[in-house]
Formats: C-alpha cells, sequence, structure tokens
C-alpha cells in the first residue's frame, strides 16, 4: 500500500515537472532561406532544455527529422536534398522533461523551391 502510494506521488510529481517545464513558442515556425531541394524551418521557443528539431512529411508520406541549429532560444532545422518543388507538412518540436520531445507548433504546409528559372511564390 505504501508503495502505490509513492508510485502515485512520483508519477503526479513527474506531471507536474513537465507541465511547468514544458517549451513555450515565442516566434514562428517560419520557412526561410528558400533553395532548390531545400527548407528551412526557423522558430524562437522558451525552453527548460536544449535540444529541438523539425519533423517533414512529403506526398509519399515518408517523415524525415533535422536536428535544429539552437543559438539561444532560436532554432534553425535544414532539410536537403528534397524534390525541387514538393509539397511538404512540417511540425516542430522541444525537448522537454526527461529529454521527451513536444510539438511546439504544426502541422504546417511548405513547398520546397522549385528548380532554377521556374517561378514561384513564397509567402
Amino acid at each position: 500500500m505504501i508503495l502505490g502510494a509513492l508510485l502515485f506521488l512520483l508519477g503526479l510529481a513527474g506531471m507536474i515537472v513537465d507541465q511547468k517545464t514544458r517549451p513555450r513558442l515565442i516566434a514562428g515556425p517560419m520557412v526561410q532561406i528558400p533553395e532548390t531541394g531545400v527548407l528551412t524551418i526557423v522558430w524562437e521557443a522558451q525552453a527548460w532544455f536544449k535540444g529541438g528539431a523539425g519533423r517533414l512529411t512529403g506526398a509519399d508520406g515518408r517523415t524525415i527529422q533535422a536536428d535544429a541549429d539552437q543559438t539561444g532560444g532560436r532554432y534553425q532545422a535544414t532539410f536537403r536534398n528534397l524534390t525541387p518543388g514538393g509539397k511538404y507538412s512540417y511540425t516542430v518540436v522541444n525537448h522537454g522533461f526527461l529529454g521527451r520531445e513536444i510539438a511546439v507548433a504544426g502541422p504546417f504546409e511548405a513547398a520546397a523551391a522549385p528548380p532554377r528559372g521556374v517561378s514561384f511564390r513564397f509567402v
């Protein structure tokens, strides 16, 4: 009985710590630096723990992940070797309590820049 109560209290404490330390999105995410076959996602977050990543899902359902370069609270995840002009869905995550990845924004839609010479609108 005491062991059960102790486990319950530990679980409750873990939930409280997880909620208090959950990453908070400050700005973004936004797609920047359009290049052919490259997609860069940038966001700012207030996070207690270091680390973040972008997840990109193509029209074929395949998901790839890029770890974000972090400078202070600014994160930048770059995906390379994408299909030029390809349509993608992306989500950004930050690390939380015990290294758990927490989605802070998304999914959003984006397209990789098409080959040179093909016009496209980057909004």
